[in-house]
């Protein structure tokens, strides 16, 4: 795996190009909005003039002229609004934090700091893909080679094995040789409400790998990932690495093809990526979590008189499920991390010298 360095340093306004995985275009238009900023996405500027003459008394002679001009200006939203956007947010509202997040946990309670919740922030580092259906889609593609490679070597070798038999005894007729396919379950019928792990296909254990350990795993992944594509970015190798998710929700501009679309034209490795977007959470630590759990415990969900609070019972699933997310069993990066809503993604490239 390569290896990228983080780096903040960022070319002179209008000097690179920036390569969208990602953008939603509705909050930039909201953001554009309420600073009072954007750019037209039509303009029409139409300028006509007619006269008209006539000469006698029955105004047998007559005369027109017309003209007309008409202008028309349309921009992209996309490629013309945003970055001009992100360099207004600059002043004052976007603060970069590549720097501190770079320095790890050391710059946690800092970030938290100068960036709170809700607020918006750039980052420039190095950032992997990941989605559950891709990754169950690809052992279950796996599973489904490995076990298509043991039948096609097998029916090969009993090809063979025949056409050795009529070499030798070629007015010799007899049916043909019966091939046993073992694992033939491998062509099981496959329930309407079929989890991850039911398209892991029969094949011969081998190197570690076999259907068992296979449908651990997307069971496993099924169970802490929910199915969409988030980035995941660290700011080292470290244990104890200070670590950002930004979710990605479908349909959004440039991001409209399927997880192995996006696998396949961007990689699975470590590259540099930029991220604007806002703040969503900070998580908490395990001890913190712990503490919450046990107040929630001691007081339930039953206030001072005996009745059910609906209140209380909500304030206990809360931090229930946020003890899942401090020990990684949701989908929340584990303490310390930063849970990110993006706005845009993308990489940048600088003109050529």
């Amino acid at each position: 795996m390569s290896e990228v360095v983080i780096s903040n340093e960022h070319a002179p306004r209008g000097q690179f190009l920036r390569d969208y995985l990602y953008l939603d275009i509705e909050k930039v238009r909201s953001i554009a909005g309420q600073l009072e900023f954007g750019v037209p996405e039509e303009f029409r500027e139409t300028d006509a003039t007619m006269r008209k003459r006539s000469l006698g008394w029955e105004k047998f002679v007559s005369g027109s002229n017309e003209s007309t001009e008409e202008r028309y200006l349309q921009r992209s939203v996309v490629d013309s609004l945003f970055p001009e956007l992100e360099a207004a947010l600059e002043d004052g509202w976007l603060v970069d934090i590549t720097e501190e997040f770079g320095a790890g946990v050391d710059k946690f309670s800092a970030i938290k700091s100068i960036r709170p919740e809700g607020s918006i922030f750039r980052l420039t580092a190095p950032g992997v893909l990941f989605d559950f259906e891709y990754f169950a889609d690809t052992l279950s593609s796996f599973s489904a080679a490995a076990g298509g490679f043991e039948d096609f070597t097998k029916l090969m070798l009993a090809d063979d094995g025949d056409s050795g038999d009529s070499l030798k005894r070629p007015s010799q007729k007899r049916p043909p040789k019966a091939v046993r396919i073992e694992n033939s379950s491998r062509y099981r019928s496959i329930p309407a409400d079929a989890t991850a792990e039911d398209y892991i296909e029969e094949f011969e254990a081998a190197d570690g790998t076999s259907p068992a350990l296979f449908r651990s795993m997307a069971r496993l992944t099924r169970g802490i990932s929910r199915p969409g594509m988030t980035l995941i970015v660290e700011s080292s190798a470290d244990e104890d690495a200070l670590v950002l998710a930004a979710r990605f929700q479908q349909n959004r501009r440039y991001f409209d093809a399927d997880s192995a679309t996006v696998a396949a034209r961007y990689g699975l490795s470590k590259q540099n990526w930029t991220i604007i977007g806002t703040i969503g959470h900070y998580t908490q630590s395990v001890e913190d979590v712990k503490l919450l759990n046990q107040l929630m415990n001691a007081r339930g969900s039953v206030d001072s008189k005996g009745n059910f609070s609906r209140k209380y019972f909500i304030d206990t699933v809360s931090s229930l499920i946020q003890s899942f997310g401090a020990f990684g069993l949701s989908d929340i990066p584990q303490h310390p991390g930063i849970s990110v809503i993006p706005i845009a993604v993308y990489r940048s490239f600088s003109r050529n010298p």
